[in-house]
């Protein structure tokens, strides 16, 4: 396997904190030429604890009402998913 001195002329590294990979500071990592890092399950596991998170609370009282402030809203959910966007190639 090679080091990070030989592998940086792909200037892209994976750096999953749950993995055999050594975490590496970005400073360093960008004095070895890397441009770009990328962590690839840290926000699907992140999500993944946020939906087990809601469905606790719905499993407990029936709906997510008391930990509404932790959710997106409706309108920042819309916006992610483009419903508009998809709703519009209906009437084309």
């Amino acid at each position: 396997m090679a080091s990070l001195e030989q592998a940086s002329s792909s200037a892209v590294i994976g750096m999953p904190r749950s993995s055999a990979t050594p975490v590496v500071p970005v400073q360093r990592l960008a004095e070895l030429d890397y441009r770009l890092v990328i962590i690839p399950s840290d926000l699907q596991r992140a999500a993944i604890r946020a939906m087990q998170r809601t469905l606790q609370e719905i499993a407990l009282t029936g709906d997510s009402g008391r930990i509404a402030d932790e959710l997106a809203s409706f309108g920042e959910r819309e916006a992610i998913v483009r419903t508009a966007r998809y709703l519009a190639l209906d009437r084309v």
